[in-house]
């Protein structure tokens, strides 16, 4: 699963130290996330540096 994102600092604060899910690749604009180091990732959260619409 890909989920689009416009805040890295508190996305990958949230996932990584609240949720306790393991950073397991990343780029410059993608992290990639699983549940322990053995596993292979399952969410990827891409940052294009653009704010969405909030709806």
């Amino acid at each position: 699963m890909s989920l689009m994102a416009d805040d890295e600092q508190r996305m990958r604060s949230f996932y990584r130290d609240m949720l306790g899910l393991v950073e397991k690749e990343q780029s410059q604009s993608q992290f990639s996330y699983a549940f322990t180091h053995q596993d292979q990732p399952f969410l990827t959260l891409s940052f294009s540096g653009q704010k969405t619409a909030q709806q």
